[in-house]
């Protein structure tokens, strides 16, 4: 029997289309019990197109949309080289619950103009250390465009035992990551 949270190809394409990415049509759960990072990566990269983030930057083809659930990650979500992306979900009732340890949820390098909004990132008795919740940087080596400009609203940190909770830049680094605004 088909997944009733998953649509068909040319639902998904619709969606697409009208540059919507519900990480529920790339197979996330959201039941507290699967763990859903390659669905949410998958969204993500749909969002962010296929070429290669070290050589070039990329415009994004919408927003990746986190319905309400309890979406459980084992590795970091990367979002490299992409601008204006706007990946958000419903308040309190989209949860990123990380399970084990992981130097971040949130892996943001090389993004620029980028919103991320409306999400609660929430540890639960799976939750390892996390070193940085979101962690945004630029690192030519992975990416081909700086950090610059990126707004964080509404996101909200819960029980997760964490070094930093945002984390700008990398360690010993000059290159540039700034302008970020923070709500």
């Amino acid at each position: 029997m088909p997944d009733p949270n998953r649509l068909t190809p040319e639902a998904r394409q619709a969606n697409a289309t009208a540059g919507i990415f519900n990480i529920r049509d790339f197979g996330a759960r959201g039941d507290a019990i699967a763990d859903d990072t390659a669905a949410i990566q998958s969204a993500i990269d749909a969002a962010t197109g296929d070429a290669d983030p070290a050589k070039g930057g990329r415009l994004a083809r919408g927003t990746v949309y986190l319905p309400p659930g309890i979406y459980l990650v084992s590795k970091p979500l990367r979002v490299y080289s992409v601008s204006y992306l706007t990946f958000r979900g419903e308040g309190k009732s989209s949860r990123i619950c990380p399970i084990g340890s992981m130097d971040s949820v949130l892996d943001l390098n090389g993004t620029a103009f980028c919103n991320f909004q409306d999400l609660l990132i929430e540890g639960n008795s799976q939750t390892g250390k996390v070193e940085n919740v979101v962690y945004s940087y630029f690192d030519a080596k992975t990416a081909s465009r700086t950090t610059s400009g990126n707004v964080f609203r509404g996101i909200q940190i819960q029980n997760v035992p964490f070094t930093t909770a945002f984390r700008i830049g990398l360690w010993g680094s000059n290159a540039q990551c700034d302008a970020g605004s923070y709500e």
